[in-house]
């Protein structure tokens, strides 16, 4: 027998926050995050002084016998086994300022586009003016890696920023300091916690803006920067002799914007899709898929694999405003059985483009442009094909055992994730489609040649990441900066045209409520529902310019820390914790400080 050692979960997540302090990741779908201290769900997101905590990503190490593919792992822990301590290292960056500017689909390789070295124009870098490539290594955040734990190693480390795109005296509104830090919990293990939601630009006063800054699209801001990153978790066992035995198996972590909504899950979570890709592309379970189709005797799960679709949607009430009739809908879809299930609502895989009266009523990949128009979201075919089987009465009398420890923290932190649309979405977009970045089933494959201060800036333009990941890669893919589409992304006017996306009657679609909410319950009993971001400045009515900028994005990148959050009532789901007080009091910037470049043209969902 010879032992592996992996880490669990396989792909992390931490949230930034302004607070100090920080709450763990739910390792259950649709969990509150826990208390650090005791493990308990939290009952508040803010610390004291009223700031938001950041939410901390616990990794494990977990031993397997490597001549039994079922065995469901061991975890290693510190003075057990021989065990002296784990030596934990991470590496988090920022590539965003250095990649392709995000249009959309282009540049996927999916759904017919050619990928980026084909689309020309099409997709320009970001930053584009600057072509010195050593300048333009610059705009890479890299902190280089951290470790923790084992002889002469610390406790705790920051990913501590420097540089010309960190300049503290040059950037506003928020310069940036660091991604983020580690440390160890009481067990020897790796706690990775978000960074401080800062973000911010060397490129003040635009153009004779009249403004120090100013935000004119969803996802390309030239000369701004964010503090969300990604990047590799390793690890070595350090043995009470002295030695030290690598971890066979690295995890991957996202550090990403908050979730507001933590115990409403996703129609379609990025596990769903994950999962989806792994059946049909890795042959993860023949028994379901095998070459290259479902297999029509399969019987579902109705507890593990049915239920979950069945009750998600009526979580959506709770933060948009989907009406009365609906609710009552969805609320009573548990209890309808496959024989009511009216699956001919419900829109089919290949149907992005059509339905504008089907489920879901999520806004898709596309429904801004008509290039690559992909208008509404839809179940993966995993999914659907589960459903169809439910409703055809092939259902297991005896339900399938529950997953390792392992395997549900692995599932858990995707599960609290979007799984689209991606426009581009919050924790990752449609790269999470591209079979080559894994190395396994929901395993991120990590470069074996990464170099700190040299990080490529042009991995994956081929859409081609089967030399592996390197730190930054992930998020480099979503908004500069992330809460300018996290301002915009709350409903979307999509048209009913399916050639078209400027044409037609537009109908109101909904894109991440589970993650930023739209509409939502203020008290207890409920009353009627408020916009989420109520207070905010108004979008402009017209394509915004450095003159007439999206004010309500710039007040995002200050007030997203004073929004509130969704949480459970009983049997309804209110807002607590909303800073009125500051929303109410913001006031954009007006004082022009220095001159810049104007910013890139202006692209906005609206």
């Amino acid at each position: 027998m010879s032992t592996i050692y992996k880490i669990h979960p396989s792909i992390g997540v931490a949230r930034v926050g302004t607070s100090s302090s920080f709450y763990l990741t739910p390792e259950t779908a649709g969990g509150l995050p826990a208390d650090p201290n005791t493990g308990q769900p939290i009952t508040k997101f803010r610390d004291a002084d009223g700031k938001l905590l950041k939410q901390a990503q616990c990794f494990r190490v977990f031993a397997y016998d490597s001549s039994n593919p079922n065995d469901p792992g061991t975890e290693v822990k510190t003075g057990e086994n021989g065990v002296a301590a784990i030596e934990w290292t991470a590496y988090l960056a920022n590539k965003k300022a250095v990649w392709y500017k995000f249009e959309q689909l282009t540049g996927s390789g999916q759904e017919g586009d050619p990928g980026y070295l084909h689309n020309g124009s099409k997709n320009e870098l970001r930053n584009s003016l600057i072509t010195d490539p050593a300048k333009r290594q610059e705009l890479i955040l890299d902190p280089g890696p951290r470790t923790v734990g084992g002889a002469g190693n610390p406790t705790a480390a920051q990913f501590t920023l420097s540089g010309p795109a960190t300049d503290a005296g040059k950037m506003l509104p928020y310069p940036l300091t660091t991604l983020g830090s580690i440390q160890l919990d009481s067990n020897g293990n790796l706690l990775v916690v978000g960074a401080d939601g800062a973000s911010g630009t060397t490129n003040t006063n635009p153009a004779n803006s009249g403004y120090e800054y100013v935000l004119t699209t969803y996802a390309n801001n030239e000369g701004w920067f964010d503090d969300v990153a990604d990047g590799p978790v390793t690890a070595k066992i350090v043995l009470s002799d002295g030695t030290s035995v690598p971890v066979d198996v690295p995890a991957w972590c996202l550090s990403v914007p908050p979730k507001f909504a933590p115990e409403l899950v996703n129609l379609v979570t990025l596990h769903d899709l994950m999962f989806d890709i792994a059946v049909r592309e890795m042959n993860y379970d023949p028994a379901l898929y095998s070459n290259g189709a479902f297999n029509p005797d399969y019987q579902v799960d109705f507890n593990s694999q049915i239920a979950p679709f069945l009750t998600r949607p009526s979580g959506y009430q709770w933060v948009a405003d989907i009406g009365g009739f609906a609710a009552a809908s969805h609320d009573a879809l548990p209890q309808a059985g496959a024989m009511n299930f009216p699956l001919t609502l419900v829109r089919e895989p290949e149907a992005t483009n059509d339905g504008s009266t089907l489920m879901p009523r999520l806004a898709g990949d596309n429904p801004i442009t008509d290039e690559i128009i992909s208008k509404y979201l839809t179940l993966t075919q995993t999914q659907y094909f589960l459903l169809s089987q439910w409703m055809a009465g092939k259902v297991l009398t005896t339900p399938l055992p529950p997953p390792s420890p392992a395997a549900q923290l692995d599932q858990a932190a995707l599960d609290n994730c979007v799984g689209g649309a991606f426009c581009p979405g919050i924790e990752m977009t449609w790269v999470s489609r591209n079979t080559t970045i894994y190395a396994a089933p929901f395993r991120l494959r990590m470069s074996g040649s990464i170099t700190p201060g040299k990080l490529s800036q042009t991995n994956g333009n081929d859409n081609d990441y089967s030399k592996g990941l390197e730190p930054g890669d992930v998020i480099k893919y979503m908004a500069q900066p992330w809460q300018a589409d996290f301002n915009e992304c709350s409903n979307q006017n999509v048209t009913d045209d399916p050639t078209s996306n400027k044409n037609g009657t537009a109908s109101n679609f909904w894109w991440w409520p589970a993650e930023r909410p739209y509409y939502v319950y203020t008290t207890n009993p409920i009353g009627q529902q408020v916009a989420w971001t109520r207070g905010f400045l108004p979008d402009p009515n017209d394509t915004p310019t450095a003159q007439n900028p999206n004010l309500g994005d710039m007040q995002m990148v200050l007030n997203w820390k004073d929004l509130g959050f969704i949480k459970s009532a009983g049997s309804v789901f209110i807002e607590v914790e909303r800073n009125d007080a500051a929303i109410n009091a913001y006031q954009p910037p007006t004082i022009p400080t220095s001159g810049g470049a104007p910013p890139s043209p202006p692209l906005s969902k609206e």
